[in-house]
């Protein structure tokens, strides 16, 4: 992570940590569901549910603010390549070889939170399709 005046930027190193947060909250919060506003698929900064008021809305813009990222509401309707980007990270760093499947990983849970599934589903049906993702994490912990 560097930091940009006040704001800090989204490095490659960042990413293990978001992946690593968004499967924190999806075992926190295993039978959260997500529920989009009208006007906008993912706004990251809606309130939660009445169970769970201290959530900000989406599996995403939750785990990016945990580790400290500012998220503005223009960017709370962003998909996942789209704000990671716009906070810093390079479209080449997230789409090369080696983050390719997280990229895709992250975007497959929220794709799956979108559609009303629990934290820990969108999550768990993420790493039957993206495997390796939760592999490499296992051995990085």
């Amino acid at each position: 992570m560097t930091t940009v005046g006040d704001q800090k930027q989204f490095t490659e190193p960042d990413l293990p940590l978001l992946i690593k947060e968004v499967r924190r909250l999806a075992k926190a919060y295993p039978d959260f569901v997500y529920v989009a506003t009208a006007s906008v698929i993912c706004d990251n900064l809606t309130g939660g549910c009445d169970k769970y008021p201290e959530l900000c809305g989406c599996i995403i813009g939750q785990a990016v603010r945990n580790l400290g990222f500012t998220v503005s509401s223009d960017l709370g309707s962003k998909a996942v390549d789209d704000l990671l980007c716009e906070l810093g990270l390079g479209r080449r760093v997230l789409h090369n070889k080696t983050n390719a499947f997280s990229g895709k990983w992250l975007a497959f849970v929220q794709t799956l939170q979108d559609a009303k599934r629990t934290w820990n589903d969108a999550a768990a049906i993420a790493d039957l399709e993206y495997v390796t993702v939760a592999d490499v994490l296992e051995e990085q912990s």
